[in-house]
């Protein structure tokens, strides 16, 4: 998975999962985790206490639509 990249992941069967994570090689990309981590990620545990399901929902379309438009960038 390149970085910067959301992602969700469900096991069909009983499955296994590692996540790895390594500074960035540049100034941009290591703020860029600063703010994923300190901020995102705190805004959206914040988001799933309050939203629940809905929240979920709403993130996995969001992520489709940019998905498709990325696509559609590409002309594939």
């Amino acid at each position: 998975m390149p970085s910067g990249y959301w992602h969700h992941t469900e096991y069909l069967e009983a499955g296994f999962g590692l996540s790895v994570r390594s500074p960035g090689l540049n100034p941009f990309t290591i703020l860029r985790g600063v703010y994923n981590v300190v901020l995102q990620r705190k805004f959206d545990d914040l988001m799933r206490k309050l939203g629940g399901q809905r929240w979920f929902e709403f993130k996995k379309a969001l992520a489709y639509k940019k998905a498709e438009k990325a696509i559609q960038q590409l002309g594939v």
